[in-house]
């Protein structure tokens, strides 16, 4: 399977997968100049593309996407048996993770361009749960969702503990995050599940989780806007079709299965 991933750069779209990195002006596909390395995660940060390999970061020209000196590249930690699972652009900084530890770039360019490790026992499993929940940076790990400052971390999942450990952990890299509306949408994949078939939702104006969704398919979101109103869409992970979050109370006329569950209490 081919897997490909995009961002916006200026006038461009940079699409990237398992073939040479191509750009698309809304008209014409080209192939990116310059051999630019091969990449899962692509990220638009300080005016120049960002590009990840194993636990290396490239970087474009500035405002040039064709142009990849052979010098403008970082290393985060290549000894560490790590690797790079995903880069996030987190207002001035840009954000990488690896499975295990999470960093910081910060500066301007070339010359000021500098990395730091802010939790070094904790990183993201997917790169698709990298998502901004206000101003809190949220990612899942092996043992639930985090929430981060930047300066610490806070899991958010403790009380679902239980369920957690019931799901698919060799999946957890293709787990999927979206904030919209005050609800926090974690895809996920159930025991013996190879696609996220479950969706968990936290509702961060009351910082409680309140249901588990079952049977929701969830590859991936995004967001559409148009005259001042956003769409929240999101892909399926067993068919290739793409569904709008939010929209009533019925799938096509079928009515949608919840439950509703009061607070447990334990009487012993």
């Amino acid at each position: 399977a081919k897997f490909y991933f995009t961002t916006f750069m200026d006038d461009c779209i940079i699409v990237n997968g398992l073939e040479a990195p191509r750009k698309y002006d809304g008209s014409t596909l080209e192939v990116i100049g310059d051999n630019p390395p091969h990449s899962l995660y692509v990220e638009n940060h300080k005016n120049r593309l960002w590009f990840v390999r194993g636990s290396r970061l490239y970087f474009s020209d500035l405002l040039n996407a064709d142009s990849w000196p052979v010098l403008n590249f970082i290393d985060i930690s290549p000894n560490d048996g790590d690797y790079i699972t995903g880069i996030k652009q987190v207002g001035d900084y840009l954000v990488i993770t690896k499975q295990h530890s999470t960093w910081l770039l910060s500066g301007e360019g070339v010359n000021t361009f500098a990395v730091r490790r802010v939790h070094p026992n904790k990183g993201a499993y997917a790169s698709r749960s990298l998502t901004m929940v206000n101003d809190t940076l949220c990612f899942v790990s092996d043992d639930g969702v985090y929430f981060s400052d930047l300066v610490q971390t806070v899991i958010i999942s403790e009380r679902l503990r239980t369920f957690w450990r019931t799901l698919n952990s060799r999946r957890f890299d293709q787990v999927v995050c979206w904030h919209t509306d005050h609800k926090l949408y974690i895809a996920v994949p159930s025991a013996n599940s190879l696609i996220n078939d479950r969706v968990i939702v936290y509702d961060t104006l009351r910082q409680c989780f309140v249901g588990i969704i079952p049977n929701w398919n969830i590859s991936c979101f995004t967001e559409f806007r148009e005259g001042g109103k956003r769409v929240s869409l999101f892909g399926h992970s067993d068919k290739g079709q793409v569904s709008q979050i939010d929209v009533g109370y019925s799938d096509n006329g079928a009515p949608i299965p919840f439950k509703w569950k009061s607070r447990e209490m334990d009487f012993g």
